[in-house]
């Protein structure tokens, strides 16, 4: 759960513009300043953070996995 948790968000580079090529064709066009990213990234990755989490802890376990590791007699 912790490594998919970690995949999913080191995959969405919404702060950073060299995150992503997409991010650095963006803002080489110059309709977007350095500014723009981190004042749209920052709530962007607030966000998926709290998705994440949901998903990790409700639909995880719904699917047969478990998200803690059960305690030993």
């Amino acid at each position: 759960v912790v490594m998919y948790a970690s995949l999913v968000t080191a995959g969405m580079p919404f702060i950073l513009l060299v995150g992503a090529a997409p991010n650095a064709i963006a803002y080489d066009s110059k309709q977007f300043s350095s500014g723009e990213f981190l004042m749209y990234g920052i709530p962007a990755s607030l966000i998926l953070m709290v998705v994440v989490g949901l998903a990790a802890a409700v639909i995880w376990p719904l699917l047969g996995m478990p998200v803690t590791i059960p305690k030993p007699m």
